[in-house]
């Protein structure tokens, strides 16, 4: 099974429908995604909304923004730090990958 993920420029019916289904898995108090919400993520200029497809069904969704690569960057700082200051060996699972 491939997955193949795509940066959304539009918001669809589809769309739509899978934030719905995606969300409920996650939340189930959290409010649906509508199309003027989703359209609202996707014009955003520091946001990429991203969808991930198998078999042209949408899969999975997330979205990258400056905040998050930033978060993510310092996290990966200081785990680094942390590892280099335990007194044990790092085993090889536990190497961070460059973001």
């Amino acid at each position: 099974m491939s997955v193949e993920v795509q940066a959304v420029h539009q918001v669809t019916d589809e769309l739509v429908d899978a934030a719905g289904r995606l969300l409920s898995q996650l939340s189930k108090s959290a409010a649906p995604l509508d199309a003027e919400g989703l359209a609202r993520i996707a014009s955003h200029q520091a946001i990429t909304l991203f969808v991930a497809r198998s078999q042209d069904v949408i899969v999975g969704m997330a979205f990258a923004s400056p905040r998050r690569l930033r978060s993510a960057r310092r996290w990966r700082s200081r785990s680094r730090s942390a590892l280099k200051c335990s007194s044990r060996q790092v085993p090889p699972w536990a190497s961070i990958s460059r973001l």
